[in-house]
């Protein structure tokens, strides 16, 4: 959920950060709020997502999860 809201511009609210288990950066309530109430939305946001013009400091931040220990497949799998 993190790597879609940065990809999509939210940022967490600093008061949510680890009210949810694992949540280290607070993302869960704004995936929540802005992301996963509209699922239709989010998925034409996805479809239609300006992949050439993404800002180098996004793609810092998200390279930096990708590339890290906890983002396995086997992680993955289990926490979705």
């Amino acid at each position: 959920m993190e790597v879609s809201c940065l990809m999509m511009g939210h940022k967490p609210i600093k008061k949510n950060i680890n009210q949810i288990e694992g949540d280290t950066g607070g993302f869960f309530f704004t995936g929540k709020a802005n992301l996963l109430n509209n699922p239709g939305k989010f998925m034409a946001d996805m479809k239609e997502y300006d992949k050439e013009h993404i800002p180098e400091s996004t793609v810092k931040k998200v390279n930096a999860i990708i590339t890290s220990e906890d983002f396995t497949m086997e992680k993955v799998k289990s926490a979705s």
